[in-house]
């Protein structure tokens, strides 16, 4: 295949994935002054894939009403005894009740008491969720997303990340409707392409591919704790 027959884009942040990590990183992108931000999902963005599918809730840790220790302590064992990397669970305690707050102020929709209060309910574990709708949240994120100036790409698959060196300088992939390939180059590009587990009866478990693992993977990155399912 000659270089004539592919289609370039060029890009300062590439996000691949459609979902409620790709548009958050998108959003966050945006916001940290990126000029081009391209945003690429092999079905259509915000409306394929997990997130779109969820079943409604969103484990949170709520400072004002939660106990900082037990939820931290909670959540260390629960894939397994204490192999959670610590310093990245202090950092997502810390910030995930101002993502909630964030997405809410978006226009994402929040179950909510009859006095007003964000709903939650114990799911796995201790930690209480935040109750939301899958579909809703996601139309919200893809849109503020576009708002602020995000390119997305639809029925684009990633067929594999394109390196120079030890760096990742973007991605080669094709549309699935025409067939095309396209070149995205990218001064960073952003994996958010779903995680991966065992393929059994679970709802859903053909939406978590490993697409975005498989190629980093290929693209020489290390791999760890496939051996866990976690839910």
């Amino acid at each position: 295949m000659t270089t004539k027959e592919y289609i370039i884009h060029e890009a300062d942040v590439l996000v691949v994935g459609g979902g409620i990590g790709g548009c958050f990183a998108a959003i966050k992108a945006k916001e940290a002054g990126a000029g081009e931000v391209m945003q690429l999902d092999k079905g259509h963005v915000g409306k394929s894939g997990c997130s779109a599918f969820a079943a409604g809730v969103y484990p949170a840790f709520c400072p004002n009403e939660d106990d900082y220790d037990e939820v931290f302590h909670d959540m260390l064992e629960a894939p397994g005894p204490f192999i959670v990397d610590q310093e990245r669970l202090q950092s997502h305690l810390e910030a995930v009740w101002d993502t909630v707050n964030e997405i809410e102020s978006y226009g994402v929709e929040l179950e909510r008491t009859e006095n007003g209060k964000v709903e939650r309910h114990v799911g796995r574990g201790k930690v209480k969720n935040v109750m939301f709708h899958g579909p809703q949240m996601m139309e919200v994120l893809a849109r503020r997303a576009r708002k602020m100036g995000v390119k997305q790409f639809n029925k684009m698959i990633m067929s594999d990340l394109l390196t120079r060196g030890d760096e990742v300088v973007g991605i080669i992939g094709f549309n699935v409707v025409n067939g095309e390939w396209h070149v995205f180059k990218a001064k960073a590009t952003v994996l958010a392409a779903g995680g991966n587990f065992y393929k059994g009866i679970c709802p859903g478990h053909r939406n978590v591919t490993g697409d975005g693992l498989g190629a980093a993977y290929r693209a020489g990155a290390d791999i760890t704790d496939l051996d866990l399912a976690i839910f």
